[in-house]
């Protein structure tokens, strides 16, 4: 998982919230006032990051490497995907996906990029 370093401090509230319940969990210990309070804490200093970001940190979340991308969508909510792809001459572009889908029930046409993925 690529971690920018403005976000490092979300991640240790992350950790440190699962360490909690995972504690509580083995000594059968009550401690949900304690990860609930943490949670608040994560949530407000999730908003404070991400609304005060500098303009190259926001293209480094555009650009992030774990965001989804067209295949990771077609997988988790289409059905019955049926990829196009080739141009008879020069074989197909990997950086592009194309094919038809169902969504809910409804017959549609899918086309977006892939790069960066291997």
């Amino acid at each position: 998982m690529t971690v920018w370093e403005f976000e490092k401090p979300i991640i240790e509230l992350e950790t440190t919230i699962e360490e909690l319940k995972k504690f509580a969990l083995e000594k059968e210990v009550d401690l949900s006032s304690e990860t609930v309070k943490l949670e608040e804490k994560l949530s407000l200093l999730k908003k404070e990051i991400y609304s005060n970001l500098t303009p190259w940190q926001k293209v480094q979340i555009a650009r992030h490497p774990d965001r989804p991308n067209v295949g990771d969508y077609i997988k988790l909510i289409m059905k019955d995907f049926v990829g196009l792809g080739g141009d008879r001459l020069f074989g197909e572009d990997k950086a592009v996906i194309c094919g038809f889908a169902r969504l809910e029930n409804k017959k549609l046409a899918v086309i977006g990029h892939q790069k960066g993925k291997g």
